[in-house]
């Protein structure tokens, strides 16, 4: 199934998913975590994500990306960016797209990075997101109006070493009230300690319609 959303922004909910994290100190263990962002509009595949890390060497680093490559054919790669690295992902052929930034989060997850909290954020997005479109995972599966239908999407995310912010479309319109979605959500997110936000609808805008969950 092409795991892209064809309802607007104003028709469904978005939801912007953060999480903090606690510094890490120096001289621990692991690559280090520069940067991530991917996505732009909601309602479509995000086309490319770029990961930015720091490490003494990247000679393992390589070797994974080009094993990932080879396992599972997804458009990625990587550029040196100073004496950082830069790791990309792209969405793909058209008719055949995946979310790039699934692609780059499952890449990530295999990689060792310092910091609980940064390998946590890999997790949670991994089990509960990836890319599956169904909300199961998520705990708001039982609301999705059609098992053929997208109902989840992962639109954007932007993350540094200090916080990350996840960007979440869910299609609509929804067969529910707003509020069951996110107290669906709750248990999944409390458990990574992270806060939900809704964002307005273009409807909505202006209206301070605007809560958290």
């Amino acid at each position: 199934m092409n795991d892209v959303i064809r309802t607007t922004p104003k028709e469904g909910l978005v939801l912007d998913v953060a999480k903090k994290f606690i510094p890490v100190p120096a001289g621990t263990p692991g690559i280090r975590f520069r940067s991530m962002k991917g996505g732009q509009a909601l309602d479509e595949i995000p086309a490319e994500a770029k990961l930015l890390i720091l490490a003494p060497d990247y000679t393992d680093v390589q070797r994974k990306i080009a094993v990932f490559q080879r396992e599972t054919g997804w458009d990625v790669g990587h550029r040196a960016r100073g004496k950082s690295l830069e790791i990309f992902a792209r969405s793909g052929m058209p008719g055949k797209e995946r979310n790039a930034v699934s692609i780059l989060m499952d890449l990530a997850g295999r990689l060792p990075f310092a910091g609980d909290d940064i390998r946590e954020f890999f997790d949670f997005y991994n089990r509960h997101i990836g890319f599956s479109t169904d909300g199961d995972a998520l705990g708001i599966g039982t609301f999705a109006p059609s098992r053929e239908v997208p109902f989840v999407q992962a639109g954007a995310i932007e993350m540094s070493p200090e916080a990350a912010g996840l960007t979440l479309y869910i299609a609509g319109p929804l067969p529910c009230r707003e509020e069951e979605i996110f107290e669906a959500m709750m248990p999944v997110l409390n458990r990574y300690d992270m806060g939900l936000v809704k964002r307005p609808r273009q409807d909505e805008e202006g209206s301070g319609a605007a809560r958290r969950a």
